[in-house]
């Protein structure tokens, strides 16, 4: 799973679109109240066998497509499903 913010729904619901495009499933959420321009795009494949270069290769295209939209890409982690 992938995480990235942006500032607002459209931009967030731009870069998942562009993420969905790749093949990844995501997802908008709603910022909390206490960060209202903090969207979340959460993004994930569950057809992975994790590998150090599927992680690089992903860290990769998913920094680069939160500069694309001006956001912040906030890691990875392995999905437990």
């Amino acid at each position: 799973m992938y995480y990235l913010y942006f500032n607002d729904r459209v931009t967030a619901e731009r870069a998942a679109s562009a993420a969905t495009a790749s093949a990844f499933a995501t997802r908008v959420r709603e910022p909390i109240p206490e960060d209202p321009d903090n969207w979340g795009v959460v993004c994930e494949r569950k057809s992975y066998v994790l590998s150090m270069d599927i992680v690089r290769d992903n860290t990769d295209y998913f920094e680069a497509l939160a500069a694309q939209f001006g956001g912040v890409y906030d890691g990875w982690e392995a999905s437990a499903d």
